[in-house]
């Protein structure tokens, strides 16, 4: 069976809002993280999810960032991204 990955098209208008925040607070320039790839998304908890996450995060190299972002339903949405070179 596939991994269920979670797409930036997929998430809800309060999940891109914590990612647009994100990124605004840590890169508002759009300077700090070049040549971004390997972009991915999961909710905390959710196992097919985690487990695409992992996937994603295993096939990327350089930089990376991965972060856990509150959201206001209280559940936790897994982001992160690799970049460089």
């Amino acid at each position: 069976m596939a991994a269920q990955y979670l797409r930036s098209q997929d998430l809800t208008p309060e999940q891109s809002q914590a990612v647009d925040d994100w990124w605004n607070k840590n890169d508002p320039d759009q300077i700090t993280y070049e040549f971004v790839d390997n972009t991915r998304y999961a909710i905390k908890g959710n196992k097919e999810q985690e487990y695409a996450y992992d996937d994603i995060r295993c096939g990327g190299c350089c930089g990376f960032v991965d972060v856990e972002l509150d959201l206001p339903d209280g559940t936790v949405l897994l982001f992160g991204f690799n970049y460089g070179h």
